[in-house]
């Protein structure tokens, strides 16, 4: 696997071991992302620095958002506590059950477009990395938490474990067994009659084990399929996000050198006036002085 250059999305999806699938804080629309009063429930009221984390009681939630913080921002973790609002959005988003693209927001907050020096933000730590950092262990510190509020979890109904049970006796009403109780009690006891009972169970077995056979080897095709694709999917994905990152870095420098030449060019057109305002005064009293000598 080649080595990706520092702080490019690929390096935060690698090194840094974040996810590059899901919302993105900056750039997703702010009505599918939590709202302010969903963020005033989940971290407090908010100041004028900012959210103030607070760890709800989970020692290993707080661990969790340190880590992450350093991850994502490449910023050690402030004294006062207080999260920039756009990750703090993304703490919240996570909470509801969202997935978020930490490796984007990443590349996002630590490449600003309006430097013109191109300089990126890392931690000295994280510099000439050669091995990946272990992968973070994402904690949930809430559950049903929502872009509102929270709700109560006990008027939530297992919907997915009824749903199962439903399609279990389903299956069995649909396809009972072929067993001695199937066949009618007059010939229960004719020896012809067991033996095809047998044949028929035999067979059944022999299908129901052929179909398992071929469910699981579709399965493992299409799983090796998805994960070709994924990759190739994923590496496409951060060329796109990399290249959009880069025009856009490029139209602001274009933008900053316009400017710059706007007002070098205004500064000349008031050299060039100035000139021709002396050069027009210094015409004149040269035909003052001839005039008057012709009269003397």
């Amino acid at each position: 696997m080649s080595i990706p250059d520092e702080c490019n999305i690929r390096w935060f999806t690698v090194f840094m071991a974040l996810s590059n699938d899901g919302v993105v804080p900056t750039v997703t629309p702010t009505d599918l992302m939590p709202s302010r009063v969903a963020l005033a429930h989940f971290l407090g009221p908010k100041h004028n620095l900012g959210f103030t984390f607070i760890n709800h009681g989970n020692r290993a939630y707080e661990l969790y958002v340190r880590e992450l913080h350093q991850r994502v921002l490449q910023l050690k973790w402030p004294i006062s506590g207080v999260l920039p609002f756009h990750f703090a959005r993304g703490l919240a988003a996570q909470a509801m059950g969202m997935c978020v693209n930490w490796a984007e927001f990443g590349y996002k907050q630590t490449h600003p477009h309006q430097s013109r020096i191109g300089a990126y933000r890392i931690l000295p730590e994280f510099e000439n990395l050669s091995a990946p950092l272990p992968p973070l262990i994402k904690i949930i510190p809430r559950g049903n938490f929502t872009a509102h509020g929270f709700i109560d979890s006990d008027k939530n109904s297992p919907v997915e474990d009824r749903n199962h049970e439903n399609s279990s006796a389903l299956v069995w009403k649909t396809s009972p067994p072929l067993t001695r109780s199937a066949v009618p009690a007059t010939a229960e006891g004719s020896p012809s009659t067991r033996h095809h009972v047998r044949q028929v169970n035999r067979g059944k077995e022999k299908i129901d084990s052929t179909a398992a056979r071929l469910r699981a080897a579709a399965l493992d095709g299409l799983s090796f399929i998805r994960k070709q694709v994924t990759v190739v999917v994923e590496a496409e994905q951060m060329k796109l996000q990399e290249a959009r990152h880069d025009y856009f870095r490029r139209a602001n420098n274009i933008s900053v050198l316009l400017k710059d030449k706007k007002v070098r060019l205004k500064d000349i057109q008031n050299i060039l006036a100035t000139k021709v305002k002396s050069q027009s005064s210094t015409s004149w009293r040269k035909r003052f002085v001839s005039q008057q000598r012709i009269q003397w």
